[in-house]
């Protein structure tokens, strides 16, 4: 990888320097570039030499085209549009850890989610907790340890918030 300083506060006003870049005549000029974590995060800025026709490559690949970065993981768009239903991800079922996880299945932890997702969104916004018996009356399956499991794969996705009592409440 690239060494380098940490990116500054405020990573849009250090494009500034970018311009300062002197003309095609020029064989080297100072120019930025940023790398990315695996989750896709800006984590560094960078100084190095490079030729303009480096400089009108990196261009190329919107390095320095400012403007707002979209989030479009599953948890933001959950957040940002909390009247619509985003299931859990393949991705995101699998971050949760193996002893969290159990036995339960993907489309079971999506079948339970829409259902309490349906359930607290038809309702008042302060519709109170649902309680395993409640659940279960629902129609769904929550008990034993690989409803459990599916009950706290979506507390450990931040979806929902599963009290010492083991009632349910939506996040968002």
């Amino acid at each position: 990888g690239l060494a380098g300083v940490r990116l500054p506060e405020h990573p849009i006003g250090s494009l500034g320097e970018v311009s300062s870049c002197s003309s095609m005549t020029d064989l080297s000029c100072h120019s930025l570039a940023s790398s990315h974590d695996d989750s896709g995060a800006q984590t560094q800025i960078n100084a190095f030499d490079c030729s303009p026709e480096q400089t009108a490559d990196l261009n190329r690949h919107d390095v320095f085209t400012p403007g707002i970065v979209v989030n479009q993981s599953p948890a933001f768009q959950r957040q940002s549009q909390p009247d619509t239903f985003i299931p859990v991800t393949d991705e995101e079922f699998l971050s949760v850890s193996n002893l969290v996880r159990g036995r339960a299945k993907l489309d079971e932890v999506n079948r339970v989610y829409q259902q309490l997702f349906d359930h607290f969104r038809s309702g008042s916004p302060n519709t109170p907790a649902l309680s395993l018996p409640k659940m279960t009356e629902m129609g769904m399956r929550v008990t034993g340890a690989t409803g459990q499991a599916k009950l706290k794969i979506l507390r450990s996705l931040k979806i929902l918030e599963l009290s010492k009592k083991n009632e349910v409440k939506l996040l968002y």
